[in-house]
């Protein structure tokens, strides 16, 4: 970031890594991370369109003084859906439950409702696909910028 900047390059810069946390990009980069974004949620429980379980993980993460990406979140969501897909089989046993989650079509995530994919690219249908939050650091803090939508982010 900080070459490019001293380049003269004043433009967005987008990082399309799901692990980045971008308060620690703001703490290296400093002034030079103005406009960068990618995927990511901001420690902030009061993001647009974000579910109630979604603003309680984050509320939770936040009061134990974590720093959150996206990555984090989606660890919860993995438990949360498994959960959904063990409910909708009504039984624990694991061969049960994959059977079952193959054939569902939409599921809960933390950041909204999904659906179920990945037959046609990977042979089973067991990815979870949502939207997906992008933050953006602007005046200095990292602040949520918006949504890439459960169809863009979906593979069949």
């Amino acid at each position: 970031i900080k070459a490019i900047r001293g380049l003269g390059y004043k433009g967005p810069i987008f990082s399309s890594c799901d692990a980045i946390v971008l308060t620690d990009v703001l703490g290296i980069a400093g002034a030079d991370a103005e406009g960068f974004f990618g995927p990511s949620i901001p420690a902030d429980p009061n993001v647009p369109d974000l579910p109630q379980i979604g603003k309680d993980v984050v509320k939770m993460a936040s009061d134990k003084g974590w720093v959150l990406n996206e990555m984090h979140v989606q660890g919860f969501s993995a438990v949360y859906s498994m959960v959904q897909a063990i409910q909708a089989a009504n039984s624990l046993d694991p061969k049960t439950v994959a059977s079952k989650w193959e054939q569902m079509t939409t599921i809960n995530t933390i950041f909204g409702p999904g659906k179920m994919g990945g037959k046609q690219t990977y042979g089973v249908n067991h990815n979870v696909y949502f939207q997906t939050p992008i933050s953006v650091i602007q005046n200095g803090k990292v602040q949520f910028g918006g949504w890439i939508s459960l169809n863009d982010s979906a593979m069949p």
